[in-house]
């Protein structure tokens, strides 16, 4: 079983990664500078869904 792989796509998958990896910990990082604790589970809850969005839109 033989298969290829197109560099472009690949390039793309891999800036995906890069970026919502960064979104993700910046986001975090947000959180634990927060003051106040429901502002931080908000700041956590979009850290959450920008890495999952990120590792989704790779696959």
């Amino acid at each position: 079983m033989f298969g290829s792989q197109d560099p472009l796509l690949v390039t793309l998958s891999i800036t995906v990664a890069i970026a919502a990896s960064f979104a993700a910990l910046d986001l975090a990082g947000r959180a634990r500078a927060t003051a106040g604790r429901w502002m931080g589970t908000a700041w956590l809850g979009a850290a959450a869904l920008a890495l999952g969005g990120g590792t989704w839109s790779m696959h």
